[in-house]
């Protein structure tokens, strides 16, 4: 191989290189954009023992539901008190049917009494296009009590 042909080989293989991760980046955005629009508003919330949970907003996608939280506590909620587990002893049930699923939470505190974050719900079998969801948490912030929120995706 001659130098001018490796030097036109790399200039290609670069240009190549360079579409491929460009078309990738636009993908990924796409598909953000895309989950971002899906988005359904829910806007309920449940209260036990001076703490508000409420569910803002749920997605379904190809990796399960995710949903947007506010927990509300009328005690001033250090970030050291916040536990990894939110949320104990919840219960999902889809269309009345218990859902076996791996849940991971992200939390951040955003004042005093006021935690925000996600909940990330990655069941065990393909969910249906539409269903009924009924949520409920035994423990909030380690706090015993109920907090039940149903809606539909």
């Amino acid at each position: 191989m001659n130098k001018r042909t490796f030097i036109i080989g790399t200039a290609i293989l670069a240009v190549i290189t360079t579409f491929m991760f460009s078309f990738t980046m636009i993908n990924d955005d796409a598909s953000a954009k895309e989950i971002e629009k899906t988005w359904k508003h829910i806007g309920k919330s449940a209260s036990d023992n001076d703490i508000t949970l409420t569910i803002r907003d749920a997605v379904k996608d190809e990796n399960g539901i995710h949903l947007k939280y506010v927990i509300m506590s009328k005690k001033n909620i250090h970030s050291r008190e916040i536990p990894e587990t939110i949320f104990e002893g919840t219960n999902i049930l889809i269309n009345g049917e218990k859902m076996n699923a791996g849940t991971s939470y992200e939390t951040k505190q955003v004042g005093k009494g006021e935690v925000i974050g996600f909940i990330h719900i990655t069941p065990e079998n393909e969910l249906p296009d539409h269903y009924d969801v009924k949520f409920n948490a035994d423990s909030v912030l380690k706090q015993p009590g109920q907090w039940p929120i149903n809606f539909s995706l």
